[in-house]
C-alpha cells in the first residue's frame, strides 16, 4: 500500500486525485474479482487517511454514481423481475451488480441506492459505457441479444432494480446463480448501512428534522419488508439446496438480526420490527441445513443417517442431492463447504442473538459436530463457549430447557470412548483434506482470473487494430 501521508507532506493533492481516478478507472473497466478486490482494498485504505478525506470522499461519491449509472444503463428497457434475459445482457448486469457488491462492502451506499437514476449526469453513464468498451466490442447496451420490454427499469431506484433481480431467484436457472448471489450480498450490505445510520443518529429532534427521521424509518421498514419477502421466496420455492438457497437462508438470518438491532428505536416511532424470526421460517432454514449437511456428507463420504420418521419425507430429495454431488468438481465441493460454513455461522449468530429458538438449532448443530469437519466444528463450538460463560456466571445453560420434537440427522457413531481415541487422527486427516481443497480452489481462481484477463486484453487489442486500420484508411 502507498504511504498516503507523502501526498500531504509534499502537497501533491492533484497527484493523489489522479491516483484515485486511476483506481476508479480500473474498478469500472474490469470485471475480474481479483481486480475489483484489489481496487476495493485500495479505496478502503485511502479512507483511513483523514488529512485527504475530502478528496477521497469526492472520488468515492463519483465512483458510486458511475457504478449505479452502469447498472441503470444495462437494465434500461428490461423488466428484470420477469423478462427473459439474453446471455450478453445477463453478463453485463452481473458485472454491474458485482461492482456494486464490492463498493457496498466498503462504502456507505445508502444514499445512492435511494436516489432516482434521473439525477445522475449523462457523463457518469457515458464514462461507464466507455469503460465497458475498453473490455471489448459487443458489450454495450445497444448490442443486447434480446428485445426490450415495457417494464423499463431505468426509472426505478437502484434498490428496486436489485429487488427485481431477486424476484427471479425463486425459479431454478443455473445461468443466473452468480447474479442472485451478488444481488443478495449487495442488498444485505445496504441494510447494514441503513441500520448503522438509523441506530447511531439522534432521536432528540424537533420539527422538520424529526419528520425526516420518521420518514427514514418508514422507508427502511418498507424496504426491509420487501427484501425479506424476496429472500423468503427464494428460500422457500427454489428446489435444489444449492449455493443460492443457502445464501438466502443466511441472508434471512442476517437481515432479521439487523431488524432486531433497530427494533427498540423503531418501536419508539410506532414501527414494528420483529425481534425474532417466525417459527415457519426457522423450520424452513432448518430443513435447508438438514439437506445441505446431508449433501455435504455424501461429498465427503461421511456416514450420516436420518431417523426413520424422516426417511419418507427426504427420499424424494435424494435424487436431486445425488445430482448436485455428481455435478461438482473438487473446487466446487470446497465452495459448497464454504457456503455451508457461512450458513452455519449465521445460524450460530442467530442463536446467540436470540432471534431463533436455541433448542431447535443448537441441538441439531451439535449432533454431528465431531464428524462434519474441522471448519464446521470450530463454528459450532461457539455455542459451547456460550454455555461455559453462562455456567461461569451461574446462569442456566441454554440446553437445560425442554427439547422440542425435531428429528435430527444422526451419525453412525461408535462408543464415546472410541470417538475420543480417534478424534485427533480424524482431525488431522480432515485438516489435510481441507488444505488440499483450499489449494485446489486457489489454483482454480488464479487460472480463471488469468483467462479473463487474457480475454480482456485480446478484446482491447482487437479494438486497437480496428482503430489503426480506420486511421490508415
Amino acid at each position: 500500500m502507498v504511504k498516503l501521508d507523502v501526498f500531504q507532506e509534499l502537497r501533491q493533492d492533484n497527484a493523489y486525485a489522479l491516483l484515485l481516478e486511476d483506481i476508479n478507472g480500473q474498478f469500472l473497466s474490469h470485471a475480474a474479482d481479483s481486480v475489483l478486490r484489489e481496487a476495493s482494498a485500495a479505496l478502503l485504505h485511502t479512507r483511513s487517511f483523514d488529512e485527504l478525506q475530502e478528496i477521497t470522499l469526492q472520488k468515492i461519491a463519483k465512483l458510486q454514481e458511475e457504478t449505479i449509472a452502469g447498472l441503470v444503463v444495462v437494465a434500461r428497457g428490461k423488466n428484470l423481475a420477469t423478462a427473459e434475459i439474453g446471455q450478453k445482457s445477463l453478463q453485463e448486469i452481473e458485472n454491474a451488480v458485482k461492482r456494486l457488491e464490492y463498493l457496498a462492502s466498503i462504502t456507505d451506499c445508502k444514499e445512492v441506492f435511494e436516489t432516482s437514476p434521473s439525477t445522475y449526469t449523462a457523463s457518469s453513464a457515458s464514462t461507464r459505457k466507455s469503460g465497458k468498451r475498453r473490455q471489448g466490442k459487443g458489450n454495450n447496451a445497444a448490442d443486447n441479444d434480446e428485445p426490450e420490454t415495457n417494464g423499463d427499469s431505468s426509472s426505478k431506484l437502484p434498490f428496486d432494480i436489485l429487488s427485481d433481480i431477486l424476484a427471479r431467484g425463486a425459479t431454478q436457472d443455473d445461468t443466473e446463480d452468480e447474479l442472485m448471489l451478488r444481488a443478495i450480498k449487495t442488498l444485505t450490505y445496504y441494510m447494514m448501512w441503513n441500520v448503522e445510520a438509523l441506530s447511531t443518529g439522534s432521536d432528540d429532534l424537533e420539527g422538520d428534522d424529526d419528520a425526516q427521521r420518521q420518514t427514514d424509518f418508514e422507508h427502511f421498514f418498507s424496504r426491509y419488508t420487501t427484501l425479506l419477502r424476496r429472500v423468503e421466496s427464494i428460500a422457500e420455492n427454489r428446489k435444489k439446496v444449492d449455493a443460492v438457497k443457502m445464501m438466502a437462508a443466511s441472508a434471512l438470518l442476517e437481515i432479521t438480526m439487523l431488524g432486531a438491532i433497530l427494533a427498540p428505536a423503531a418501536e419508539a416511532r410506532d414501527i414494528h420490527l420483529s425481534r425474532t424470526m417466525p417459527e415457519g421460517t426457522q423450520r424452513q432454514i432448518l430443513a435447508i441445513y438438514n439437506s445441505a449437511e446431508k449433501t455435504f456428507g455424501k461429498m465427503t463420504e461421511k456416514n450420516f443417517k436420518t431417523n426413520d420418521e424422516e426417511v419418507d419425507e427426504e427420499m424424494e430429495d435424494d435424487e436431486e442431492e445425488a445430482d448436485i454431488v455428481d455435478d461438482l468438481d473438487d473446487s466446487q465441493k470446497l465452495i459448497y463447504e464454504q457456503n455451508l460454513c457461512e450458513m452455519t455461522g449465521k445460524i450460530v449468530l442467530g442463536v446467540l442473538s436470540q432471534i431463533v429458538d436455541e433448542n431447535m438449532f443448537k441441538n441439531r448443530l451439535e449432533k454431528n459436530k465431531r464428524s462434519i469437519g474441522l471448519n464446521m466444528k470450530e463454528i459450532i463450538n461457539h455455542l459451547a463457549t456460550e454455555d461455559k460463560t453462562a455456567k461461569a456466571k451461574g446462569k442456566k445453560p441454554a440446553n437445560a430447557k425442554a427439547k422440542p420434537k425435531i428429528s435430527p440427522i444422526l451419525v453412525d457413531e461408535g462408543s464415546d470412548d472410541e470417538e475420543e481415541v480417534n478424534e485427533n487422527q480424524e482431525n488431522e486427516e480432515a485438516h489435510r483434506d481441507e488444505l488440499a481443497r483450499e489449494e485446489s480452489l486457489a489454483r482454480e481462481d488464479e487460472e480463471a482470473d488469468e483467462r479473463r484477463q487474457q480475454d480482456d486484453n485480446a478484446a482491447a487489442s482487437g479494438d486497437d487494430d480496428e482503430d489503426m486500420a480506420d486511421a490508415d484508411d
